[in-house]
């Protein structure tokens, strides 16, 4: 990728005037370490949608179909979920993993995948639940496409919040790149790569359920 990253150096410095630098791409093993990055992000983003998609069904079901007692625990958990914060969660699952098995990225990527899909499924679920409650005679699966707006948010919030996970220590690109980066002068590229990869990532997926939430509303049609 050397030739490719000097091209793009001298096209920008010739066309945009604007001189970035690409070393990192000129390395082996910096760019190793970048797609070891991008498969963690990936694995992150995909992990985070399925938690956070299990936990919204999850909890939605316990609370509008389990016993009364259940009901309020996890009432109270779907709240514990709504009220703290992101970083407060994470280090709190950082803790739990570090105590249960040697720490590692593989561990750290797990551990940020359940926390990040508590974080959105509590809200989601709660958002299920109550579109549940408000139709009585509704199926489940209704309640689930009714509340489909907020579930979609909360799918796209996992995503953009994946990048959180670095501060817990999973190897993903953000992290990747910070540390790359943490003595070069030229900010600019290293800038530049994030916007395009994170914004193609969220574009990615709203582009995705877009297409499931579409499938999901014909499905409810025709039951219906």
């Amino acid at each position: 990728m050397a030739a490719q990253a000097t091209w793009l150096e001298d096209a920008a410095a010739e066309w945009l005037g604007i001189r970035i630098n690409l070393t990192l791409l000129k390395h082996e093993s910096a760019v190793r370490l970048l797609f070891e990055g991008v498969g963690y992000s990936l694995a992150l983003v995909v992990g985070a949608m399925l938690a956070t998609t299990a936990f919204a069904l999850g909890l939605a079901w316990l609370m509008s179909h389990g016993p009364r007692p259940l009901r309020r625990c996890i009432g109270l958990l779907s709240m514990l979920g709504q009220t703290s914060p992101l970083p407060l969660l994470l280090f709190f699952g950082y803790v739990v993993a570090g105590g249960i098995t040697q720490y590692s990225g593989p561990v750290a990527l797990i551990a940020a995948v359940v926390v990040i899909g508590f974080y959105n499924g509590a809200n989601a679920g709660r958002a299920i639940d109550d579109a549940y409650r408000v139709a009585p005679g509704r199926s489940f699966l209704g309640a689930v496409s009714a509340a489909g707006i907020q579930l979609v948010a909360f799918l796209i919030n996992a995503t953009k919040g994946s990048p959180a996970a670095g501060m817990i220590g999973v190897p993903e690109f953000l992290n990747v790149m910070t540390d790359l980066s943490a003595y070069s002068r030229d900010r600019v590229a290293v800038y530049l790569t994030l916007l395009v990869f994170y914004t193609g990532l969220v574009l990615a997926v709203i582009a995705l359920l877009a297409r499931l939430e579409a499938r999901l509303a014909e499905h409810v049609q025709r039951t219906q």
